[in-house]
């Protein structure tokens, strides 16, 4: 017997507001070394590429989620501040 299972991937907006913070660099005394914050970098600007595109192409597996808990097929709007994010889990 073989079946599929579906599986839905919910990034919150707080997650894409963090990694495109870190994709824009940091000062380097944050970080053990300035490889790491390099390393760090390069990683978040991958993770950030590849959710554009996968949002972009519609991936119907993949969602965003507000600190409201409302879903969105879209990465577009990702404005939300980030002290009201972190306001909102205290």
């Amino acid at each position: 017997m073989s079946f599929c299972v579906y599986v839905c991937l919910a990034v919150t907006v707080l997650v894409m507001v963090e990694l495109d913070r870190l994709s824009r660099g940091s000062k380097d005394r944050h970080y053990d070394s300035p490889e790491h914050a390099e390393m760090l970098r390069t990683g978040a600007q991958r993770a950030v590429t590849y959710l554009e595109a996968e949002f972009d192409a519609r991936n119907s597996h993949l969602r965003a989620l507000t600190a409201e808990g409302t879903t969105l097929d879209t990465i577009a709007f990702r404005t939300e501040e980030l002290k009201d994010l972190v306001s909102h889990f205290q």
